[in-house]
């Protein structure tokens, strides 16, 4: 266990490492520190369990100090030394949790008895921490099993008698139980799907759908199907079977809360009511109503209405084609573009848009485009053949963003690639705005709105001519000029932080290290 001393008066932080038998009381390590800009510097090196501070020292007290400490999260207590016991000190101590404070002159064994009964409360805040976190690991392993055994189940992937023995044992919904099956598929999200843990992931959705549906009776159990997609069980644990109108408006409410709460859109599958044991048979219908969703809107998608929209006149789109191969050899790509996205979003608009009509669509812009490359004497086929525009080819016919995307080729059959002198003037622009912005968190978006570029043409440009990725350069170069301050300026680390854009210390520590080899700290020390 360590303590640290603060003081900004040496003799009194000499008196209290010579006057107490810290080793008698368990303190394996005693550090010191002469104000709170130095204590910060131990903190961000050290594990802290005690801190013995005095309250009154020059720039920032120790009041600030301990503010500081708990901001950012380090679990330490706090005794604070004071030669005055005003009550506004006593009150604000107390209001930032701190342990006690002791009156100075004190003598050393009441520094002790106080230090004692702080050392106590570590233990035994150590020892709570192992039991809770002892019990979430065994809640989150039956959490898994649960989830693992439902979707077995669902994708008939388990026997009926090995879901019932698991059954008896741990809490899954009785197989002769009524409830609704939903697939729940994450349309798009701020943070990229590939950055979710996947347990946590699980935790925060399995959260917002329990309280939506818990004022109901009703239990949620969410089991993964595919990456983006999950499946959902909701039945009463106590009997009671919600009507399905009922479910329908709490999975609207589910969607809005989604977006609001956590910036995730979602769209919701769902039929009436079955038996848990008829579940199985009902998963391919919701699993086709998902890839049916080429447009990926956010909604609630009712199986019982049956509903199904008229298909587009094949011959206006043929007619349409005709219009779009004449834009392009005339050389109004732009115009073009444009035209096809309003053809597909009036589409999307009037629920004609389904996996079956883009398939076709994909099938006569292709000719379409073969064809206007014949007449330019373009190599279409090499061009289908760029691992990039090969992806979004495949892509294409499952999702209007992707077939969005694809389209976005048009542009290859009117003007080539930049030459080398205009690439070059593009890098230096990038090089530019990310040493105008190194102060600010720089988003690539913004980057390729300023420079008039295509995002992931402008990370492939950038990565062609300086040998790094886009992301990898910025970090350099905002490690570059926090090494600079570090060296030649004597600002606080937290602040070099800010200077160059980062909000959150303990991620520029280690961006920092993992850049240069040593902390921020050492740097300023060597």
């Amino acid at each position: 266990m360590n303590l640290l001393i603060i003081d900004d008066q040496t003799s009194v932080v000499n008196g209290l490492m010579r006057g107490v038998d810290w080793k008698r009381l368990g303190i394996g390590e005693v550090l010191c520190a002469y104000n709170a800009y130095e204590a910060k510097r131990v903190f961000e090196e050290k594990t802290v369990d005690i801190m013995l501070c005095d309250i009154e020292m020059p720039v920032e007290n120790g009041l600030e100090l301990f503010r500081w400490v708990r901001e950012n999260g380090y679990d330490t207590e706090c005794i604070f030394l004071t030669a005055h016991a005003e009550f506004d000190y006593a009150k604000e101590a107390l209001s930032l949790g701190s342990f006690d404070f002791v009156v100075q002159p004190a003598p050393y064994d009441e520094v002790e008895k106080v230090v004692h009964r702080a050392i106590k409360k570590v233990y035994e805040r150590q020892e709570e921490k192992r039991t809770y976190d002892f019990g979430k690991y065994m809640k989150d392993q039956s959490d898994l099993l649960c989830s693992r055994t439902l979707g077995d189940w669902l994708k008939q992937n388990m026997e009926r008698s090995s879901y019932e023995d698991f059954a008896r044992v741990e809490p899954m919904p009785p197989l002769e139980r009524r409830g609704y099956l939903v697939l729940m598929q994450i349309i798009r999200q701020m943070i990229p799907i590939g950055q979710w843990e996947p347990s946590l992931m699980r935790f925060t959705f399995g959260n917002v759908l329990g309280e939506i549906f818990a004022p109901y009776d009703q239990r949620v159990m969410l089991c993964d199907i595919d990456k983006t997609v999950y499946g959902l069980v909701i039945y009463g644990p106590g009997g009671y079977d919600m009507d399905y109108p009922g479910v329908l408006r709490q999975l609207e409410a589910s969607r809005d809360a989604f977006s609001r709460f956590i910036q995730c859109e979602a769209a919701f599958y769902v039929d009436e009511a079955c038996t848990v044991a008829q579940m199985p048979q009902l998963l391919p219908a919701l699993q086709n109503a998902c890839r049916e969703n080429v447009s990926m809107r956010s909604a609630v998608f009712d199986l019982s209405a049956k509903k199904s929209p008229g298909a587009p006149d094949d011959n206006y789109m043929l007619l349409q084609m005709r219009r779009w191969k004449d834009f392009l050899s005339k050389g109004l790509t732009e115009t073009a573009r444009e035209d096809i996205f309003a053809y597909l979003d009036r589409l999307d608009r009037e629920e004609r848009l389904n996996r079956s009509v883009l398939m076709d669509f994909h099938v006569e812009l292709c000719r379409m485009l073969y064809s206007v490359g014949e007449d330019m004497g373009l190599n279409v086929r090499g061009i289908m053949d760029d691992p990039r525009i090969a992806g979004l080819y495949t892509r294409a016919p499952h999702s209007l963003d992707d077939m969005k995307a694809f389209i976005c080729i048009l542009d290859t059959f009117t003007k080539g690639e930049a030459d080398e002198y205009q690439q070059r003037n593009q890098v230096m622009e990038i090089e530019n705005y990310i040493h105008a912005h190194i102060e600010s968190d720089i988003h690539r978006d913004d980057i390729a709105d300023y420079v008039h570029l295509n995002v992931d043409y402008m990370g492939r440009l950038f990565k062609k001519n300086k040998g790094v990725s886009l992301k990898e350069y910025i970090i350099e170069e905002k490690m570059r000029v926090a090494q600079k301050l570090l060296k030649t300026t004597m600002l606080p680390v937290s602040f070099v932080a800010s200077k160059v854009g980062y909000s959150n210390f303990s991620h520029f520590s280690r961006t920092y290290k993992k850049v240069n080899g040593i902390s921020p700290t050492e740097e300023r020390r060597s």
